[in-house]
């Protein structure tokens, strides 16, 4: 070794590289798990738009002895669902790359490109679908029949803590209890209780329900509590799974206690997602060297059954 710190022989040493790309973490989408597939496919080589029969409400009448029949005359309306979303990746891979690289560049890239469009088509569902909630799904006076759960508002949103101690005398609620006034706001809906709820819900609002009184196992029916688990499915509350996203919208502030999360909630029912085509192409260009590879999406959701969503807006006490 030299003394300027130069190897001796410095045309023996080699650099060192990997041979596989540095992973990149992403979220799993989970619109599969909270959505319903029932018309993917029924577009293609059809048309954009697909019309739903509603059937009319049949209305019933108090009546006495001797009384005529009054007779309803039923009408019945449709409702229509276009599909209208697309969304696409495209790069270039110059033939130099391709030939002097020891790596696979095409496959790795494509696998990202498909990646980062499933995280992309997520925030743009959570982006979307929360405003088409039921009224009655929402809100400071939620609740069909009794209007009494505070679910908070964009500019109120309701303060969690994760104990009796912390709140104190402060206004907001306990995490666990706030979860299952959304689930029952969603309960009293008509058919409500026939349901299979889940509801989603930020790492920051996670964070609170795993550090309350239902970290006690015992509390769960279960020696070891599942909310001491993975952070993806954290288990059941009020017959509700609870599901953790990093891609729900959140509001961040100045100040970490004024920032504001998203919670959703409801059964999937709801939504219908449509993944309905995919274009592929590799093609060349007869001006320029390399490949050209392209991928887009045609896709889009339809809230069919906005009673059976519902969003909360909270921050953390």
């Amino acid at each position: 070794m030299n003394p300027n710190g130069q190897p001796n022989f410095p045309a023996t040493q080699q650099e060192i590289y990997e041979t596989e790309f540095r992973k990149r973490f992403r979220d799993k989408s989970i619109l599969p798990l909270i959505t319903n597939r029932d018309w993917e496919g029924r577009f293609r080589k059809t048309g954009t738009t697909i019309h739903v029969p509603v059937l009319p409400l049949i209305h019933t009448n108090s009546t006495v002895p001797g009384e005529k029949v009054k007779y309803q005359e039923p009408k019945g309306a449709e409702e229509t669902f276009t599909i209208n979303r697309e969304r696409y990746f495209a790069f270039k891979l110059e033939d130099e790359d391709k030939i002097f690289s020891k790596l696979d560049l095409e496959s790795p890239l494509i696998a990202e490109g498909t990646r980062q469009m499933s995280e992309d088509v997520e925030l743009e569902f959570f982006a979307d679908v929360p405003s088409k909630c039921h009224v009655c799904n929402q809100g400071a006076n939620a609740g069909f029949k009794s209007g009494s759960y505070n679910l908070g508002t964009a500019l109120d949103p309701v303060t969690l803590y994760k104990n009796a101690t912390a709140m104190g005398s402060n206004a907001g609620a306990l995490a666990p209890d706030h979860l299952v006034s959304c689930i029952n706001a969603l309960n009293e809906m008509p058919g409500g209780l026939d349901t299979k709820p889940f509801i989603i819900i930020p790492v920051a609002v996670a964070n609170v329900l795993q550090t309350s009184e239902l970290k006690r196992a015992d509390w769960m029916g279960d020696a070891e509590s599942v909310l001491r688990k993975s952070v993806r499915f954290l288990g059941e509350l009020n017959g509700c799974t609870v599901i953790v996203d990093n891609q729900l919208p959140i509001w961040r502030a100045a100040q970490a206690a004024n920032t504001k999360y998203l919670v959703f909630f409801g059964d999937t029912s709801a939504v219908t997602f449509a993944d309905e085509a995919k274009v592929k192409d590799k093609l060349q260009s007869v001006e320029e060297w390399g490949e050209f590879h392209r991928s887009k999406m045609i896709y889009d959701w339809f809230v069919r059954y906005p009673e059976r969503i519902g969003c909360s807006y909270v921050k953390i006490g």
